[in-house]
């Protein structure tokens, strides 16, 4: 059978491509390999979303194996291309990301197109206590749902997730392990065929969905079938006059504001290509 069949079996599992996508689908509500469906994952309470592993790869699948769930389906290119044209998989998609924005701290609303937007709570004492550690597995699961929602065409909301958490941490003062942070930008700009941390490639029609999405951005049609695309978007033209890149393979990161020594994020508006061996951290895809 082909690799790039979408009803393949993963490597070391039962669990196959089609059985996620029936697994995602609201008309057909499958269940995964332990029997759990959908709606019963995003209803878990917070103590059971956060001491249960094997479940963010089947939330938000990426064409990579997952280092801690080894045998969770891998998105060939046809599920991948099904997926971004099912509204009702997004639709489940952005509640996913409703569960876990929630989890993680956050205030959820929606937008009058139906993305999914965040909100930095206000006088809320340590909301993102389960995130704002130098250390966590939380991490690799924040830079898996970036890239998931970016591979799948959720473009909007690939913003809002970095947004949502760089935002959070320049109000703390931005002295969250600044390693982590840069593996988050990278999922969030850097070419989709690039994942944060690979020494190699990944397969190619990574790189043909980027360059559709970023005419269909230039178009002003949105993939996830809002109208536009979100600002400053991964392959989204900048603001009249910026000529940064977006989605460039290499995309780094320039200094922080001035006088800030632990947050280097980077001015946006000043990212910049810069050449270089990729230096291993353990903030890697979950």
């Amino acid at each position: 059978m082909s690799s790039q069949n979408a009803f393949q079996k993963t490597a070391s599992s039962n669990f196959t491509i089609d059985q996620l996508l029936n697994f995602y689908d609201p008309f057909i509500g499958g269940t995964d390999h332990q029997g759990r469906r959908f709606d019963d994952i995003i209803s878990w309470p917070a103590d059971r979303l956060e001491s249960t592993h094997d479940f963010i790869q089947l939330l938000f699948p990426l064409p990579e194996p997952s280092q801690s769930a080894p045998t969770s389906p891998v998105l060939t290119v046809e599920a991948t291309r099904y997926f971004r044209g099912h509204l009702g998989l997004k639709d489940n998609m952005k509640l996913a990301l409703v569960c876990m924005m929630s989890f993680y701290g956050f205030q959820v609303d929606w937008s009058p197109c139906g993305t999914v937007v965040t909100i930095v709570p206000k006088n809320v004492q340590n909301p993102y206590v389960r995130w704002y550690v130098d250390s966590s597995h939380h991490h690799r699961r924040i830079t898996r749902i970036i890239r998931s929602l970016r591979v799948l065409g959720l473009l909007n909301e690939s913003t809002t997730v970095w947004t949502a958490f760089r935002d959070a941490i320049e109000e703390r003062g931005g002295d969250l392990d600044n390693s982590t942070v840069k593996i988050w930008k990278r999922a969030y700009t850097d070419d989709l065929q690039y994942p944060p941390m690979a020494q190699n490639p990944g397969p190619a029609w990574l790189s043909v969905l980027q360059a559709e999405d970023l005419e269909a951005a230039e178009a002003g049609v949105a993939k996830d079938g809002n109208a536009g695309a979100a600002p400053n978007a991964p392959g989204a033209p900048g603001p009249p006059g910026d000529p940064r890149p977006h989605g460039t393979r290499r995309q780094r990161e320039a200094p922080g504001p001035p006088g800030n020594s632990n947050l280097d994020m980077g001015d946006a508006s000043t990212d910049q290509v810069r050449p270089g061996k990729r230096r291993r951290t353990d903030v890697n895809i979950y």
